[in-house]
């Protein structure tokens, strides 16, 4: 609630209507915009591109 109404600056209706995906893709948002050495970026593999399989 405090990240909620502070952070993001949503009412409490507003949070109680929101769901946990939207709560998490905000914070992550807000992550990257005021601290972007919190989130480590990673790159997407595949199978067929891993040493064992090739």
């Amino acid at each position: 609630m405090y990240v909620a109404t502070t952070l993001f600056h949503w009412t409490f209706e507003f949070l109680m209507d929101a769901t946990p995906n939207l709560f998490m893709k905000n914070y992550v948002m807000w992550l990257r915009q005021n601290n972007p050495d919190a989130i480590e970026e990673r790159q997407e593999v595949f199978m067929d591109e891993v040493p064992f399989w090739n």
